[in-house]
């Protein structure tokens, strides 16, 4: 039940981490300019007060509605069960190992590297051959993107934990 329900998680997490990041960068690609490679940011001015507000009233809600997804989807499927931190820590360690796959595969490679679509590209950028740059983003998910989901996967699960041992 864990792998499954994990992936099945994993994935439903993915689609919405995904569509939300890109309703970022349709709004405005420069949102997260943070993300992009250091080519592209060293390329335009850094972003402005009034973008990194802007960021932030979208990013916000956008992690609160992640966060409430990752609580009530795991607490839904164990609330019946003596369940261990340590099997919550693998099922949220799951899940965020797929976004980060998906991340890497889906949205980086595929949609920002080989596709490209034009609401990613930051204005005077156009041409810049760092979007086709696949070793920037597999260094992310390998390096950072791995250290990110096991931070997250040890936060998640204590507060997971606490939960169902007061409910």
């Amino acid at each position: 039940m864990l792998l499954s329900r994990a992936l099945i998680d994993g994935l439903i997490f993915s689609v919405m981490f995904g569509g939300m990041v890109s309703l970022i960068e349709i709004l405005n690609p420069r949102y997260e300019l943070h993300n992009y490679p250091q080519e592209i940011r060293k390329s335009v001015k850094p972003k402005t007060k009034e973008e990194q507000k802007r960021f932030k009233l979208l990013a916000v809600p956008m992690l609160l509605i992640l966060f409430i997804f990752l609580m009530a989807t795991v607490i839904h499927s164990y609330i019946a069960l003596d369940v261990s931190y340590f099997v919550l820590f693998l099922h949220y360690l799951i899940i965020f190992m797929t976004w980060n796959i998906f991340d890497l595969l889906i949205m980086d490679w595929l949609i920002f590297c080989t596709l490209t679509p034009k609401f990613l590209i930051i204005p005077g950028t156009e041409n810049n051959p760092a979007y086709k740059d696949f070793k920037f983003h597999l260094k992310g998910d390998l390096g950072k993107g791995t250290v990110l989901a096991f931070i997250c996967a040890i936060f998640t699960s204590g507060i997971c934990f606490l939960l169902l041992r007061l409910f």
